[in-house]
């Protein structure tokens, strides 16, 4: 599996700062596009520069459905891609622009 990783830095309750990694991937039975946010398992290197590119096996990898409520009483569902191991990582090339001068 190839996950073009990105993240956000945030700040916790105490004021520690602290990276939330995303990415998308593809149901194959529908073609929907799921956002995920991805958790890496303790021991698993963490990428230091993104986004950035992770391979990953599918059998190092699991995806969660997580309810989520807000202060306002609005619910949801968040997807989490826990990852046990990745295979490699590459740079993240952006081709946004490619068609532009």
């Amino acid at each position: 599996m190839r996950l073009e990783v990105f993240g956000k830095q945030r700040t916790n309750k105490d004021g520690k700062p602290f990276t939330t990694y995303l990415s998308r991937i593809t149901n194959m039975k529908t073609g929907e596009v799921i956002s995920v946010q991805i958790k890496f398992r303790t021991g698993v290197e963490v990428p230091k520069e993104l986004p950035i590119v992770a391979n990953i096996e599918k059998k190092n990898a699991n995806l969660v459905k997580e309810n989520w409520e807000n202060e306002d009483g609005e619910t949801g569902v968040k997807h989490v891609l826990w990852v046990s191991a990745v295979t490699s990582y590459e740079d993240y090339i952006d081709h946004t622009l490619d068609d532009f001068e």
